[in-house]
């Protein structure tokens, strides 16, 4: 009994010590040589901790039973990743103590890991490290704060975060991001150490804040010059690329910036990618095109491929590969920096005999550029992660700086070209002002002499007009005399023919007056009368054609005088079809007439409209004489004269079924000397001087309405003139 009893008590404190050394856990103890030079201190590998996904309350306390919880190795670490809506939650647990060789003083605890947390120190929160969203405010990602920590050397301490992080859409889509590496993300700092780490952050950004104002004045300015100047290419360019260099750094100062925007907590691993990449692409690219423009004067056809395979190869691939540590995501940045950097030496070394002047500043201003960021990327980086603000924002400002001076030399120097020019100019005035006033007398001569010849000919031009007018009034009077000479011909053939007949007549009145046949005298004798009368009546109407002939022929005294319009219109139309048939026997034309009866008399010329009315019906007569010559089958030529009252005063129109008047010269057929008959034809002056008869002698209007192969129309208007019926 008592041995059973032993054995039982065995096993039970077998049992009770075995489950307490389970609930015991390693606890990591931080040695004094394990604080670096900078005063910093990093927490034990990830490896040390235990994690457990998810959250429930109660699991920040030490004396928590966490023996279920999973120890962290690589392939766990691997294995943590985010749900379906971006989002990873858990916890991390693990003990520490300080050697007693610490002394107790305030460490400073910080985290780089941009995950919201929350940090519990022996089952109490002592800070927090961004917002996890879940209690109050939106999610906010860590942005690098500290949080001093009072520990005591050689005591232990149980310490637990509560971790949350989300991934939006964008940086799910393009990005292999992990939950964490293999090391810690929290740290402890020296109160040195973390004034000097808080001093930098503020320095950071008083930096990127002085630098960003400094690029943001300089591209206003820049800007302004262009727009001055807008001819200039590369002053465009200058103005973009600082613009751009200035947006670069504003990108990263909001990925930084305690209050950068809440989309920016939960997209910012993509954010940074992206902005990264499509910031760096256009500094690059802008950069490119600005030194094309200084160095070549002009954008080259390979300039322009190498851009386009920055902007649409290298970029996207960067932003779709830049979250992943393979090769492709570590070998496009390399392969683009060294293709740029190739495309700077080639285009250095294409413009290498064009580097003079202001543009050797550009050329020594990218030289220091690349310089300040390969002495920064290489040498400068420090173990506290912050470098130092002059030189890490110093790259973004030093080459705009030699943009300033290089647009006042460019300024200076084009200033200094225009004062060469204008002496140019002013030299080449002054010995054209020798030429000048060498040549004014030789010139006064010439000009001189030219007069007296221009005088001479504008003389024998006016005699010469003078001639072919009158040589126009004696064609127009001939074609009149020619109408007129078969216009008498009848009434002289009727006294002609009469005269013979009475002559026959008073000698049988003789014989009959012999045989004292009284009566058959009587009758005889008034036969005679009969004829006395005609032969009155046609000698009257040759008198009449006569004195029109002679009315005509002189010269007018431009006095109105009432006028029968109808009358003669008529008498015109005969007077030009019998002048053209007394030039051409075998001409024929049928004529149409169309006289309105209330116009009755009006105050006109009648010679110098009698010569238009004839001068127009000739021109008419002429052109379907033409088209009849041509032998198209059923032509009958046919001209037709009209004349028309109207509310204003009277319109005559002249229209004749010729081939018309061709619509490239119909513009030109009042002007003097302007012809469409052949050459010995016509003097060009008829239309000319009817033009000015009409609208300067009465105050009317001469149109013409033409259709090529179907006729010509002219019209006359006449306004009011005290019509008389």
């Amino acid at each position: 009994m008592t041995k059973r009893v032993l054995v039982l008590i065995f096993w039970l404190l077998t049992a009770v010590i075995s489950e307490a050394s389970a609930q015991q856990d390693t606890v990591y103890t931080f040695k004094k040589e394990q604080l670096n030079e900078n005063g910093w201190l990093q927490l034990p590998p990830i490896s040390e901790w235990k994690f457990h996904k998810g959250s429930k309350p109660g699991w920040a306390a030490p004396e928590l039973d966490d023996r279920h919880w999973i120890r962290m190795d690589s392939a766990t670490i691997a294995s943590l990743d985010y749900d379906e809506n971006g989002e990873f939650e858990g916890w991390f647990r693990f003990r520490f103590r300080f050697q007693p060789n610490f002394e107790s003083y305030p460490f400073f605890l910080t985290s780089t890991n941009t995950a919201a947390q929350d940090i519990y120190l022996d089952g109490k929160k002592v800070v927090s490290f961004g917002n996890k969203g879940l209690e109050s405010g939106s999610y906010l990602i860590n942005k690098g704060k500290m949080q001093v920590l009072f520990l005591e050397a050689g005591r232990e301490y149980t310490m637990a975060v509560h971790f949350l992080d989300r991934v939006g859409p964008f940086s799910r889509a393009i990005l292999n991001t992990s939950v964490m590496g293999g090391q810690s993300f929290l740290w402890f700092a020296t109160a040195e150490a973390a004034t000097t780490y808080t001093e930098r952050r503020a320095a950071n950004l008083r930096g990127v804040t002085l630098v960003f104002t400094i690029l943001l004045s300089i591209s206003i300015l820049f800007w302004l010059i262009w727009g001055l100047n807008r001819g200039q290419q590369h002053l465009f360019f200058i103005a973009l690329f600082t613009t751009v260099s200035g947006a670069t750094l504003l990108t990263e100062f909001l990925l930084y910036w305690d209050s950068s925007p809440t989309f920016l907590n939960v997209e910012w691993p993509a954010w940074g990618i992206i902005s990264g990449g499509l910031m760096s692409g256009g500094y690059i690219t802008t950069l490119l095109l600005l030194l094309s423009s200084i160095f070549l004067d002009t954008i080259p056809k390979w300039m322009k491929v190498f851009i386009g395979f920055v902007l649409f190869i290298c970029i996207p691939l960067f932003i779709l590969l830049g979250g992943t540590n393979d090769l492709f995501g570590i070998g496009i940045p390399v392969f683009g920096s060294l293709s740029v950097l190739g495309a700077l030496v080639y285009l250095i070394f294409k413009a290498r005999k064009n580097l003079k002047g202001a543009k050797r500043i550009v050329a020594l201003g990218l030289v220091m550029t690349v310089l300040i960021f390969l002495f920064i990327n290489l040498f400068a980086a420090t173990t506290t992660r912050v470098q130092s603000p002059l030189l890490r924002y110093l790259d973004f400002l030093i080459f705009p700086l030699f943009l300033l001076i290089y647009v006042a030399l460019w300024f200076k120097e084009n200033r200094l070209r225009e004062l060469q020019k204008a002496e140019e100019v002013l030299r080449i005035t002054r010995e054209k002002e020798e030429i000048l006033k060498t040549q004014n007398v030789r010139l006064e001569q010439e000009v001189e002499n030219r007069t007296k010849q221009l005088n001479n000919s504008l003389k024998n031009l006016k005699d010469t007009q003078s001639q072919l007018v009158h040589s126009e009034k004696m064609a127009s009077l001939g074609e009149l005399t020619a109408g007129i000479a078969h216009e008498i011909q009848n009434p002289l053939n009727f006294v002609n023919n009469f005269s013979e007949v009475s002559n026959e007549l008073l000698q049988e009145m003789n014989e009959e007056l012999d045989k004292g046949e009284i009566l058959e005298a009587k009758a005889i004798a008034e036969d005679l009368k009969l004829n006395l009368e005609k032969i009155n009546h046609h000698g009257k109407r040759a008198d009449g054609i006569v004195k029109g002939m002679l009315q005509h022929s002189r010269s007018s005294d431009g006095k109105k005088e009432p006028t029968e319009l109808n009358a003669l219109a008529d008498e015109y139309l005969r007077l030009a079809y019998h002048g053209l048939r007394a030039k051409d026997k075998s001409f024929n034309a049928a004529m149409e007439t169309d006289f309105d009866p209330d116009i009755g008399k009006i105050s006109v010329v009648p010679q110098e409209l009698g010569r238009v009315i004839l001068n127009l019906l000739t021109n008419a007569f002429y052109a379907v004489n033409q088209k009849k010559k041509e032998g198209i089958p059923g032509y009958e030529p046919t001209v037709k004269i009209r004349t028309h009252k109207t509310k204003h005063g009277v319109e005559i129109h002249v229209t004749d079924n010729g081939n018309g008047i061709p619509e490239k010269v119909r513009e030109k057929v009042f002007q003097p000397f302007f012809s469409t008959k052949p050459t010995g034809e016509g003097t060009g002056l008829g239309l000319s001087m009817s033009y000015d008869i009409i609208a300067k002698g009465h105050g009317g209007d001469l149109q013409v309405h033409s259709e090529e192969r179907k006729g010509t129309t002219f019209t006359i208007t006449l306004p009011d003139m005290d019509t008389k019926t």
